[in-house]
């Protein structure tokens, strides 16, 4: 996620900032905030996806089974998937910032950008990508629960996240 997070935000900067008119028309504050939070706009399907497949996954290949001779008390193991997907979330919520802060820094860094001197205020408005990559890290241990087949529940994932939801929102105005 840190990876794609920077070369997403140092690719979408260096285009931007080459074109002779830029797509990107509001002021410097706001234009570092877009591409900063870029990552997390599109990485929080990576953390649902993971937690689709923490219980699904075991669903699939008969393993939660073993899981339950261990471990009797299903909700104390259902608990516990939904504590390590949290986990999971968090860690991915850092790293999608990261990577958005590393990459808008270096992309407008490279362009000599007067938005550069605004990225201190704009970092403020990722700490809330980590616990929404929590939350999304947990839905997807319900919806995994819920569907019981990873590819079915992946597949449907995929589709509202990049054909449905996208749809709308244009639809939407």
């Amino acid at each position: 996620i840190a990876v794609a997070g920077i070369a997403l935000a140092g690719f979408l900067v260096l285009a931007v900032g080459s074109s002779p008119v830029s797509p990107l028309t509001f002021g410097p504050r706001e234009e570092i905030q877009v591409v900063m939070n870029l990552a997390g706009a599109l990485g929080y399907v990576v953390p649902l996806a993971l937690g689709v497949l923490v219980y699904s996954g075991d669903l699939a290949r008969r393993t939660l089974a073993l899981t339950l001779l261990g471990e009797p008390r299903r909700l104390v193991v259902f608990g516990a998937k939904v504590a390590v997907a949290a986990g999971f979330g968090a860690v991915a919520g850092i790293a999608a910032a990261v990577g958005g802060i590393v990459g808008t820094v270096a992309g407008f860094a490279a362009t000599h950008s007067p938005a550069l001197q605004h990225w201190g205020d704009a970092v403020v408005t990722l700490v809330p990508i980590i616990p929404a990559f929590m939350v999304w890290a947990v839905l997807g241990v319900g919806l995994g629960a819920l569907v019981q087949s990873p590819t079915a529940a992946i597949v449907g994932v995929l589709v509202v996240t990049q054909l449905a939801e996208p749809t709308v929102r244009i639809a939407a105005g």
